[in-house]
C-alpha cells in the first residue's frame, strides 16, 4: 500500500519523502563529523533527543559536547535499510560504521540506528535518534 502526505505544496509521495529524509540524515552525519555546530543547530529541533551507547543527550548538551571536543566523530559510514513514512512522521532505519571518541574513550564500532522524524509546517526534523552496538 502506498501512502502519501498532504502538504501545503500538494500531495508528496512516500518515495520523495524517503529521499528527503535520507538527504537530511546525510547532512546531519556530515555535520557531526565536521563539528559543524551551525548546521546541527539548524537541523535539530530544541526537543531533540540523542540516545547512544555513550549516553542520552538533549540538543543543548549534545552541541556543547561536540563544540568542546568531548564528543568527536572521526567518521560515520551510514547505510540505510529503510525509511518508513507514517502520515506526518517517518522512521529511518539502518547501520553505521563509526570511528568516534567520548571523553577520551574510544566508542568506535558498528551500530544499528532508528531515527524518528516529524513534519511540522512542511519541514522534516529529526526528533529522536537511537543506536545500539551490533555486529558488522
Amino acid at each position: 500500500m502506498i501512502t502519501q502526505q498532504a502538504t501545503a505544496r500538494g500531495v508528496v509521495p512516500d518515495d520523495d519523502i524517503a529521499q528527503e529524509i535520507m538527504r537530511l540524515e546525510q547532512q546531519r552525519v556530515d555535520a557531526y563529523a565536521a563539528r559543524d555546530l551551525a548546521t546541527l543547530e539548524r537541523l535539530l529541533p530544541d526537543n531533540f533527543t540523542f540516545v547512544r551507547s555513550v549516553g542520552s543527550f538533549g540538543k543543548r548538551e549534545l552541541l556543547k559536547l561536540i563544540g568542546s571536543g568531548e564528543l568527536t566523530f572521526e567518521s560515520i559510514d551510514r547505510r540505510f535499510d529503510d525509511v518508513k513514512v507514517y502520515l506526518n512522521s517517518a522512521l529511518a532505519l539502518g547501520q553505521d560504521s563509526v570511528r568516534a571518541r567520548y571523553k577520551e574513550q574510544d566508542f568506535s564500532g558498528h551500530f544499528r540506528f532508528s531515527n524518528m522524524y516529524v513534519c511540522t509546517e512542511g519541514r522534516w526534523q529529526v526528533v529522536a535518534t537511537h543506536s545500539s552496538l551490533s555486529e558488522p
